[in-house]
């Protein structure tokens, strides 16, 4: 029975991290194109969940025109200024769940959604 619970923990943490980098990406998408001048349509992102158990997962953020626009290139110098953005405009914003103008709708009100989102910048931020 405590194997069972484990198992489901593990799988719950990785689907909540899975989507914690969901949520990142819609507030990054909206707010690249205010620095590189180009329609979020210009950018796809794509999380890709770690290996079974470990608890990571990858979080893509690519350039969507055949062969590339120069999109990819011009983020790297960009990080931080966009880490910081994207924290401040999730902090800021007044909904309680998640909302188009921050980290996306929510299906269901999930107040945590917007406190994983800002943990998980502070993380990356700081470097760890």
């Amino acid at each position: 029975r405590d194997r069972c619970s484990a198992c489901h923990h593990r799988a719950e943490q990785q689907v909540a991290i899975a989507g914690t980098l969901t949520d990142l990406a819609y507030v990054l998408r909206y707010l690249i194109p205010l620095w590189v001048l180009c329609d979020p349509g210009d950018i796809g992102t794509h999380v890709e969940q770690g290996r079974q158990g470990a608890g990571d997962a990858l979080l893509f953020i690519y350039d969507r025109a055949p062969g590339g626009s120069g999109i990819a290139e011009a983020l790297p110098p960009l990080t931080y200024a966009l880490l910081d953005a994207a924290r401040e405009r999730v902090l800021r914003c007044d909904c309680e769940a998640g909302c188009p103008s921050c980290i996306g709708p929510a299906i269901s009100p999930q107040p945590e959604r917007k406190q994983r989102v800002i943990s998980l910048l502070d993380r990356m931020r700081q470097g760890t």
